[in-house]
């Protein structure tokens, strides 16, 4: 398998769900679990890019699993230590990607906690079966003989929910505009009398503001929350 092809089934929903399975029954919590999974998916996309050819992902990816698991229940049983940032560097050097890293990780756990919480509202007819096959790992078969139904319906409910969620995620993973504002020219703005578009709302402020509104209507407020800008800039 090549990098580009273990990457994009890195970034599929199954996989990431594979991972919080894993997570998830190894610790205490499940916001202990999002952190765990964030550790593996960034470690395992790190440690993908390192090579050319993967013979055999999935045995790899637990690989990676085990040891950021090993160093989370060392980093667990540890005693807090107070770290003094007295006579500490603090220059970057070109090696440091803790920025990259962390909006790596924020992205992931952002995803991971809108898969969950998409699985949650599914019917529980869905809901059950998603649960024994990604959480508790049991077989198509074992579900079936769980739930008393045929493995062709365990199939078909496990097809209809991951499209569900699936649509689902990808409809809310709206773009963060206080981090990409949009930009963009008008065409075709015929003859407004005084009111241009090109000229009232020119500034990339005024584009975003633009942007937000183009299907609904927002509030002062909704604007000032996604585009992280106080209201009395919004309100003019």
């Amino acid at each position: 398998m090549k990098t580009n092809q273990a990457l994009e089934l890195i970034g599929d929903k199954e996989f990431i769900e594979k991972i919080f399975g894993y997570a998830y029954r190894r610790c205490y919590t499940s916001h202990e679990a999002e952190d765990l999974a964030s550790d593996i998916i960034l470690a395992v996309i790190k440690a993908v890019n390192r090579q050319t050819d993967i013979d055999n992902f999935y045995p790899f990816v637990w690989t990676v699993a085990h040891r950021i698991y090993a160093d989370h229940c060392d980093k667990r049983n540890r005693t807090p230590i107070t770290q003094s940032y007295e006579n500490t560097d603090f220059s970057i050097s070109s090696g440091d990607n803790e920025i990259d890293d962390f909006i790596e990780e924020e992205a992931a756990k952002e995803l991971l906690s809108k898969t969950m919480r998409e699985i949650s509202f599914l019917a529980k007819i869905y809901r059950d079966v998603m649960v024994m096959f990604y959480l508790d790992e049991l077989s198509v078969k074992q579900i079936a003989a769980k739930l008393d139904i045929s493995e062709n319906a365990v199939k078909q409910r496990l097809f209809s929910a991951r499209n569900t969620v699936k649509k689902e995620v990808n409809n809310k993973m709206e773009r963060n505009l206080s981090l990409q504002p949009v930009d963009f020219y008008y065409v075709g703005t015929g003859n407004p009398v005084g009111n241009a578009p090109c000229e009232v709302a020119e500034r990339l402020l005024s584009k975003n503001l633009v942007y937000l509104c183009r299907k609904k209507a927002m509030t002062a407020k909704e604007i000032s929350d996604a585009l992280n800008v106080p209201m009395v800039f919004i309100e003019e």
